[in-house]
Formats: structure tokens, C-alpha cells, sequence
């Protein structure tokens, strides 16, 4: 549908733009209809109506798609306003010159090849017309926006998927009036630690989902949009599960620890993160890192001394010490208690 009208506007761009060879017996004036040209895709068959100095009135110039069939919400008879605005044209040379305020003037070149029958060329491609015998009014033409066909209902999401906490935001080409969300990954739920919700404002917080052995795990979650028309769409976006990691380190071999035995005076720490695949990248800003974004504070006591592996290594005190490492990304929180006494 979208492909016939441009076409039918190029052939508009067409008459106003041509070679010629005049005939200075003929008149110009009056109102031409291209050849009917086949609908497809929804769009109607339709005819280029082009309105020199006629119902236009002296002077003017009027380019519309006349509609010859109907079809869905498009009415046989009805026309398309392309364009319009005064023109010129010199019988001696064919020269016909349509105005414009600020795109300039557009030249065609008419040839006649009878009183009723035109041609207009352009680069080697003629345009063929025929004079209208009962002229058409334009006092009813629809806007060139009306002729557009209506777009599908769509939204688009901030960002496809975030690690579990994020936030993702949607906006749709029409307004939106209500947004739900559904897990679609099998076997999984959401955990209290940080649920996932949905603002009024369209923003959806990503919840952490864990498996049925609860172990943090990806989910896929469902979008779905209606708007003021009742049309409805979806979309699919993914909360990526992440958890914080603790390690300890023997000749470059890393033993991952849940440090509810507390932790050994003067012994060193390792802090990473993980996925539900892999290590997450340490990622640095100057001296400060996070892992992927997420960030890790630790207290006082524990003094980065270097990472690797993507995991940073920190010192811990030869005197007992009690404190909280803080994993943060967005709505969640995990505090690790760390307690330095043996």
C-alpha cells in the first residue's frame, strides 16, 4: 500500500520537473488523469489527477491521487492532495514552472499529442495524460497525512535486557493506556530480595530470579502494550541474574567461599562477581571498579592491594574486625557480613 503511493508521488515529481516540445494551438489549462495504476497491499487502484488553472483557480496548480476504488476506508471518487501552489506556462516552449516559497521553483517540459493527450518527460521517462471531459471539484480533497496508511501499534524498549535490579523503560509510537509483564522462562520465580514491579510511568524493575534449586537464573519476560484504540502489542525483554562472589586464593588456583565462618585476621580477601555463566568484567573508572557496573563497597578495614582474574584482592587486618561488603546494582542489594576473628 505504502509502495504504490510513493510511487504515485514520484510520478507527481514527475509533472513538475520535465522536457518538452510545445504545441502553442493547445491549451493547457484544464484538468489531466494519468492511466489507473492496480492497488496492492490495502491501497485502492487510484489515477494522478493534475488541475492547471481550473478548479484550482487562475493561476494555480493542483497535483491529488483520485481513488477508484473502494477499499477498507478509502471511497472510490475521493482524492489525495500531493500538492499545490501558482505556476506559469510558456505555449512556445512547453515550459511549464510550478512555484514554491522555499523549495525552489520545479520546471516540466510538455509535449502535446493531440488537444486532449499529454506527455511529460523527465530523464528518458514520459508520463502519459489524458484531458478530463467532466472536471473534478477539490473543494472535499483529504490531506496528504490522511493518505498515509495508520502504523501498527509498537513499542520499543530503553534496552533488551539489564542485569537483575535494572530498570528498562518503554515508549510506543501511540500512547500507551496499560502495560502488564509476565515471566516466560520455565521453573523459575522471582525472589523477595528484589521482586520485580512495573511504574506507572512505563519503567519495569528487573527482578531476581532463581531456579527451583535456588540458584540465581536469567528469565525472559513478557511485555505486553494495548493503546487508547485497543490495539495491542508485546515485547520481550531478559533480567540477567547476578550474585556476589568471595574467594580465596592458593598459588593461583581460587576457591570460592561464603564467608558464614567469618574470615581469617591478616588474610587476604578476593571480590568478584558472578553470572549464571561466567566471571563478570571488572570494569574501572580511575582508582574506583565495578564488576559490569555493579559496584562493591567494603569496609574500612579491607584495603585493595590489586586484582586478577576479575576478582580484586583486598587485605584484611591482623586484629578482629566485624563489618558489611555491599554489592549494589539498582533496586538490589546483597550485604555480606564479614567478620574477622580467628
Amino acid at each position: 500500500m505504502k509502495k504504490m503511493f510513493f510511487a504515485m508521488l514520484a510520478v507527481a515529481v514527475l509533472m513538475v520537473s520535465c522536457k518538452k516540445d510545445g504545441d502553442s494551438s493547445y491549451t493547457l489549462e484544464g484538468q489531466w488523469l494519468t492511466e489507473e495504476e492496480e492497488g496492492t497491499d490495502g491501497f485502492p487502484s487510484a489515477k494522478m489527477l493534475m488541475d492547471i488553472g481550473a478548479k484550482s483557480g487562475a493561476g494555480k496548480m493542483t497535483m491529488a491521487t483520485l481513488i477508484t476504488e473502494t477499499v477498507g476506508s478509502f471511497v472510490e471518487g475521493d482524492l489525495y492532495l500531493i500538492q499545490e501552489g501558482p505556476y506559469t506556462y510558456d505555449k512556445s516552449s512547453g515550459t511549464l514552472t510550478m512555484k514554491h516559497s522555499e523549495a525552489g521553483d520545479e520546471i516540466a517540459q510538455v509535449k502535446f499529442i493531440s488537444a486532449d493527450k499529454v506527455t511529460i518527460t523527465e530523464d528518458g521517462v514520459s508520463i502519459f495524460f489524458t484531458r478530463v471531459k467532466k472536471e473534478y471539484s477539490l473543494k472535499d480533497m483529504k490531506s496528504f497525512v490522511e493518505f498515509e496508511p495508520e502504523s501498527d501499534f509498537e513499542i520499543t524498549p530503553s534496552k533488551e535486557a539489564d542485569w537483575a535490579g535494572g530498570e528498562i523503560s518503554f515508549v510506543g509510537n501511540k500512547e500507551i493506556k496499560n502495560l502488564t509483564y509476565d515471566a516466560m522462562t520455565d521453573g523459575v520465580t522471582v525472589s523477595e530480595l528484589c521482586p520485580t514491579t512495573l511504574a506507572e510511568d512505563c519503567t519495569l524493575t528487573l527482578g531476581l530470579y532463581l531456579d527451583s534449586e535456588g540458584n540465581i537464573a536469567d528469565c525472559d519476560i513478557l511485555i505486553k502494550a494495548s493503546d487508547y484504540d485497543g490495539n495491542e502489542t508485546t515485547c520481550i525483554v531478559t533480567s540477567d541474574a547476578w550474585r556476589p562472589a568471595v574467594y580465596t586464593e592458593y598459588r593461583g588456583e581460587f576457591t570460592e567461599d561464603d564467608l558464614s565462618q567469618g574470615w581469617s585476621r591478616g588474610a587476604s580477601c578476593w571480590l568478584g562477581a558472578q553470572s549464571t555463566t561466567d566471571d563478570i568484567i571488572i570494569e574501572y573508572t580511575g582508582s574506583s571498579h565495578t564488576f559490569g557496573g555493579i559496584s562493591c563497597t567494603v569496609p574500612d578495614f579491607m584495603v585493595p592491594v590489586g586484582d586478577a582474574s576479575n576478582k580484586v584482592c583486598y587485605d584484611t587486618p591482623n586484629s578482629n574486625c566485624y563489618g558489611t561488603i555491599i554489592y549494589t546494582y539498582g533496586a538490589l542489594t546483597y550485604e555480606l557480613p564479614i567478620d574477622i576473628a580467628r
